[in-house]
């Protein structure tokens, strides 16, 4: 599965969506990455379920967010 940037559409990051046992019983979804790091953010939206989520790559958070000129 992969997350895309929600603005520009380039992969923030590439994984499985996976199903875990928990040690009290029952079962969760997880977004296993192995050892690979997002290229921006990854947006939940309020969501337990990867597939609803979205992404913001790291060049798309420079546009939003400029950084602060101290005087």
């Amino acid at each position: 599965m992969k997350i895309k940037c929600k603005e520009c559409g380039e992969l923030v990051i590439e994984g499985d969506v996976k199903s875990v046992t928990k040690e009290n019983g029952g079962t969760r979804t997880i977004f296993d990455t192995g050892i690979e790091k997002p290229l921006g953010t990854i947006l939940k939206n309020n969501s337990g379920n990867p597939k609803d989520w979205t992404g913001l790559c790291s060049e798309c958070q420079k546009l939003q967010n400029p950084p602060k000129v101290k005087k």
